[in-house]
């Protein structure tokens, strides 16, 4: 792991430990990678699971397929995407892939594997962290 990957798994694991603390409702935190807009976001709270939710209508084509396979290993049920172009066209309107976390690491983890497995992000690529 280069220092650039260390740091963003550290940024990502702290703010969704701040997440996690919060009491607010409606509390979340948006990993954003700027040049792209491309982002993963959180929502969570205290006494809550963190909640990964990854909105569909961001995602291009190619995208939404890596989308399928990559939530299919979350036991996510995504036969009712499959053979589906993404929602502007495919399943009614508002779709997101969504999985519940009770581990900090493991959700920080699979934050960096969405920028990485369906984005193509580089692992090293400069995000910005918007928390509620």
């Amino acid at each position: 792991m280069g220092r650039s990957l260390l740091h963003n798994l550290d940024v990502v694991t702290r703010a969704l430990c701040a997440l996690e603390r919060c009491s607010e409702d409606g509390a979340f935190v948006i990993f954003t990678h700027e040049p792209s807009g491309k982002f993963v976001q959180f929502a969570g709270g205290a006494g809550h699971p963190l909640l990964l939710d990854l909105p569909s209508q961001v995602l291009s084509e190619d995208e939404w397929e890596r989308a399928i396979e990559f939530f299919r290993r979350f036991g996510v049920d995504v036969s009712e995407y499959e053979g589906t172009d993404r929602p502007a066209g495919g399943p009614a309107g508002h779709v997101s892939f969504n999985v519940e976390f009770d581990s900090v690491n493991l959700a920080a983890q699979t934050a960096l594997d969405v920028l990485q497995t369906i984005f193509e992000l580089p692992p090293d690529c400069e995000l910005t962290v918007e928390e509620s």
